[in-house]
C-alpha cells in the first residue's frame, strides 16, 4: 500500500511537471504585423498563415469580408481593430462583475 501511495504521487507530480503551460490570449496587440504574418510575401494573409496567429485563424472567415479565402491588408488591419475593441469591451464586462 505504501510502495502504491508513493507511485500515485510520483504519478500526480509528473503530470504537473508535464502539463504544457496554458499561454494568456494573445490580444491584437500582441499580433505581428501584416507583412511578418504574409510569411509567403503574396500581399495577403492565406489560412495557414492566420493560424499561425492566436486569435486570427479561429476567426479568419469573419474577418474576410469578401470571402474570397484571404485577408487583404485592409481587412487584417479591420480584424485587429474588431478584435481589439471586442477584448476591450469583454475586459470592461469582466471588470464589472
Amino acid at each position: 500500500m505504501r510502495r502504491a501511495g508513493k507511485a500515485v504521487i510520483c504519478a500526480m507530480g509528473f503530470a504537473a511537471v508535464a502539463a504544457p503551460a496554458q499561454s494568456p490570449a494573445a490580444t491584437p496587440s500582441d499580433w505581428p504585423s501584416f507583412r511578418q504574418t504574409d510569411a509567403d510575401k503574396s500581399g495577403a494573409i492565406s489560412m495557414d498563415e492566420a493560424r499561425r496567429v492566436q486569435g486570427l485563424g479561429d476567426r479568419f472567415a469573419d474577418y474576410d469580408r469578401n470571402t474570397d479565402g484571404q485577408l487583404s491588408r485592409s481587412e487584417f488591419e479591420a480584424a485587429k481593430r474588431t478584435s481589439a475593441n471586442r477584448g476591450a469591451t469583454h475586459g470592461a464586462t469582466e471588470q464589472s462583475r
